[in-house]
């Protein structure tokens, strides 16, 4: 199998990392033939701190991979978390160079560079950058501007920005592991690109990726993204509550949130029995239990709710919310959503766009970065302008180093 139909992700999460290998199949879909899952290490409040502890548990799973599929691993997407990411909204513009008024390929360029024209904070670079559409002589947004007839091209632009120490870690991870890093994504970003459907983006929806230790919300509207921000609190949080709240052992909470946080009605009564260990059953209270899951999830979306009213939002989401992640399995947390954001609410999961993956909300991010590796390799091969990618090399020959 040639190199060239091959794609690798990360999943740096804060519970596992999911490493995956596709193929290439009719254009627009991905089949996955390798798929690794291994106890993550190194992650500190959803960002990679110690890339030397993730190196160690990423090594053999990635060996397994390249022995199985006979193809060292050149290139491998990323996802990024953290509450250091942040979207920001960029306008360009350019003259048109020809005498012609005709729009070329050089002017759109050009404005996309006049868009790098912007001070970051200390620390920060870009992740992620796509042009969100052009305008010519102020007409409406326009995907290719290309031909059209004008004298001043304008565009908008979307970046996601995150804290250089943070970026760097990731770089170095896999430097060390002689992987060659195509692209960083935020993890919700990654999962809208399987999760959404192009109806969804157009009728104005909000995507929560319910992570381990963080949760991001992503809101679409007219197609685009509109709203980013991060929550600092996720499923992991849960398990600090239960092993406080239960006077238990960390690992003894994780496994009564999997077990009855998951897979039981948040109403249950009476005690709870969880087996640790061979032989070994702790009893607990059901209802302490209950209360505690259920408070801190509750928090998590009257933060969202709160955000997203204060950014007037909420009358603009017809599709209403799709929670994804590890954390979206949490026995009636649709419910519980629905009662705090007053919207419909629904579990995303992967579609079919990635094949011979888990139905299930947690491998969303790891599809998404799959997906957006195919869509790049296609561009790249069919000899399109992979816009996604060009641009971030752009933006480095633009930008003061």
């Amino acid at each position: 199998m040639p190199s060239s139909e091959l794609i690798y992700a990360v999943d740096l999460g804060s519970f596992k990392f999911k490493i995956a290998c596709g193929v290439l199949k009719e254009k627009g879909k991905v089949e996955v033939i390798e798929l690794k899952e291994v106890d993550s290490s190194g992650i500190l409040k959803g960002i990679l701190q110690d890339p030397e502890r993730a190196k160690n548990k990423l090594k053999e799973p990635l060996k397994q991979i390249e022995v199985s599929t006979g193809r060292e691993i050149d290139e491998i997407m990323v996802n990024i978390g953290g509450s250091h990411l942040e979207m920001l909204f960029s306008k360009g513009e350019s003259a048109v160079s020809k005498a012609s008024q005709e729009v070329s390929k050089e002017d759109a360029e050009r404005a996309l560079s006049s868009a790098q024209n912007i001070a970051l904070g200390e620390n920060r670079e870009i992740l992620f950058f796509y042009p969100l559409g052009y305008r010519a002589d102020g007409s409406e947004l326009v995907s290719d501007p290309v031909g059209l007839t004008a004298r001043k091209l304008e565009v908008e632009t979307l970046i996601f920005t995150g804290f250089s120490p943070f970026v760097k870690n990731i770089y170095d991870l896999f430097e060390s592991l002689e992987i060659e890093v195509k692209e960083i994504v935020p993890s919700v970003l990654a999962s809208a690109e399987v999760v959404l459907s192009p109806e969804e983006k157009d009728l104005g929806v909000a995507l929560i990726e319910f992570g381990a230790r963080n949760t991001q919300v992503l809101v679409f509207e007219e197609g685009k993204p509109s709203l980013f921000f991060v929550i600092p609190a996720g499923s992991e949080h849960i398990t600090d509550d239960l092993a406080v709240g239960l006077a238990l052992k960390r690992e003894v909470a994780e496994l009564i949130k999997l077990e009855y946080g998951r897979f039981k009605s948040l109403k249950a009564k009476g005690k709870g029995e969880i087996e640790v260990g061979e032989a070994k059953k702790i009893l607990f209270p059901l209802k302490e239990a209950n209360r505690i899951i259920l408070a801190r999830v509750s928090q998590i979306f009257k933060e969202i709710y709160k955000r997203l009213k204060e950014e007037n939002k909420l009358k603009k989401l017809p599709a209403g919310i799709v929670i994804t992640g590890g954390g979206a399995k949490f026995k009636d947390i649709e419910k519980i959503a629905n009662k705090e954001l007053k919207l419909p609410v629904k579990i995303g999961v992967p579609q079919r766009k990635v094949l011979n993956l888990p139905l299930e909300p947690e491998y969303a991010v790891i599809a998404g970065l799959l997906k957006l590796g195919e869509e790049s390799k296609v561009e790249w091969e069919e000899g399109k302008e992979a816009w996604w990618k060009r641009v971030k090399d752009w933006i480095k020959n633009f930008l003061p180093s």
